[in-house]
């Protein structure tokens, strides 16, 4: 399986890479009916890093841990899940100059153990919508902070320069 959501953010990828690789910014992005969040604030993902994301769906919540195998500043970033039901499900982030912006593409394979695919094919469209949703969050908070604080954008911190905009997160800091 392979859910692929890409976008055009107006924003430089020195700016769009700071976002994605600080893991405060999923409680930000996060769609509605897929939460996501990293439960330890101010982590950033670096070649090795090891981290948590909790994700709840419906009834169903689950922490899942990745590695991030490779890094490349301002270009990708590559992580394995650990965690059953997807271990091996690997993530691919791209940042791409274009035009004055950043075209952004995040990939996510999987190959799902035999015994779960009819059901992973049954959701599978439901899945890309909310990474697609995810995606055009991140496209309009990014842009957001790139009209107001230009290329020192998120050298802050992600938090501190959404809330200081006054930008809501998804989910809240005590949300579980």
């Amino acid at each position: 399986m392979k859910i692929e959501a890409r976008t055009f953010i107006e924003a430089p990828p020195s700016v769009v890479f700071r976002f994605f690789t600080e893991l405060d910014h999923l409680r930000w992005v996060s769609a509605q009916r897929r939460r996501e969040w990293c439960s330890h604030k101010g982590q950033r993902l670096r070649a090795g890093a090891q981290y948590e994301i909790q994700v709840r769906q419906g009834r169903h919540a689950i922490g899942l841990e990745f590695k991030t195998t490779r890094y490349e500043v301002e270009r990708l970033v590559e992580d394995e899940c650990h965690t059953f039901p997807v271990k091996g499900a690997v993530r691919l982030l791209t940042c791409e100059p274009d035009q004055g912006g950043t075209l952004i593409a995040d990939m996510n394979y999987w190959d799902p153990p035999w015994y779960a695919r009819a059901i992973v094919a049954k959701n599978e469209d439901e899945q890309r919508s909310f990474f697609a949703e995810k995606l055009a969050n991140a496209k309009r908070v990014v842009e957001q902070v790139f009209r107001a604080h230009g290329e020192q954008a998120f050298t802050r911190g992600v938090a501190v320069e959404l809330e200081a905009l006054g930008i809501s997160p998804v989910i809240k800091s005590d949300e579980r």
